[in-house]
């Protein structure tokens, strides 16, 4: 890799790492259409080389993480990882692993939640119907206390999940969502849905009959 190449790329880590972290800009880079990016526009000169130099990327991170954490570094002080995940969403945004582990690091490692919802977004304009993003969403929400925004994403990300445990994961946070809102409607319509795939469960019987006598409806 040439000098001018390796200089431009140093140049776009920087970039990277003042967006999600030293710099409020990282909220202006979302766009209602979702192909225009500023930074699109300069790495175009990358052709098809950008999903290469992407899943470079995404190999380079993973290799110093499993060092890092050989060496007992918590990840969340593997700071060096941050541009380069950031990078990496830059390259080919399709890579919806880069937008969620960022996310994740941004949120539970540095406190910068609003960070965290804002690059989440970004991701789901390019993977609008990725499970482990859309799940995310939610959980930020809920975290945020946003419960009722939360639900929609948890919604879409189960019916989006491709294996059981991903239906439990988005059917037990939507009964969760339901009991901070007081839904019981909600709360009865997704336990019926949980009940399905695994039946006989017995986790939410006092749940269920509580939201039973909310509604007043006869209790099994």
């Amino acid at each position: 890799m040439n000098r001018k190449v390796l200089g431009f790329l140093a140049l776009w880590c920087g970039l990277a790492w003042g967006s999600v972290v030293g710099s409020p800009a990282h909220a202006r880079l979302e766009s209602p259409q979702p192909l225009v990016r500023w930074q699109d526009a300069l790495l175009d000169m990358l052709g098809g080389g950008r999903t290469v130099l992407a899943r470079l990327f995404w190999f380079t991170m993973d290799m110093l993480h499993e060092q890092q954490e050989k060496r007992g570094v918590n990840a969340f002080r593997e700071t060096e990882l941050v541009p380069l995940l950031r990078m990496i969403t830059f390259l080919d945004p399709h890579l919806w692993d880069a937008y969620d582990t960022l996310a994740y690091d941004l949120d539970r490692g540095y406190g910068q939640r609003s960070k965290a919802v804002a690059l989440v977004d970004e991701g789901l304009k390019f993977n609008p119907d990725e499970f482990a993003l859309n799940y995310r969403r939610g959980e930020l929400s809920t975290r945020q206390g946003r419960w009722g925004k939360a639900v929609p994403f948890f919604i879409h990300a189960l019916s989006h999940a491709d294996t059981d445990t991903q239906r439990l994961a988005a059917l037990r946070s939507i009964i969760h969502c339901a009991e901070n809102l007081q839904d019981p409607m909600l709360g009865l319509r997704t336990l019926s849905a949980l009940e399905a795939m695994m039946p006989g469960t017995r986790t939410y019987d006092r749940q269920r009959a509580r939201w039973q006598e909310e509604m007043k409806l006869p209790q099994d």
